[in-house]
């Protein structure tokens, strides 16, 4: 089986978007205000996931972009501190 644990990378995939109110299912998902989502990356590294796959509910590539330069702003500084 080799070294379990030792030689794996975790990652999750999941579905975000920014938004001030509250997700319907908060304990399980990246949507919500910036401090919530920051908050649930901590959690997941917390696990040794060191790879998230984030998939936004958009169509459009300006509004995809948008919602990626506001997690830049927004919630990556919020996870270097």
């Amino acid at each position: 089986m080799g070294r379990l644990g030792t030689d794996l990378t975790f990652s999750v995939r999941a579905g975000y978007d920014i938004r001030e109110e509250p997700a319907v299912h908060p304990r399980a998902s990246l949507l919500g205000a910036p401090r919530f989502i920051a908050d649930q990356i901590a959690r997941y590294a917390d696990v040794g996931v060191s790879h998230i796959v984030l998939e936004a509910p958009l169509r459009d590539l300006d509004e995809h972009l948008a919602l990626m330069h506001r997690f830049t702003e927004d919630i990556r500084p919020l996870t270097e501190a």
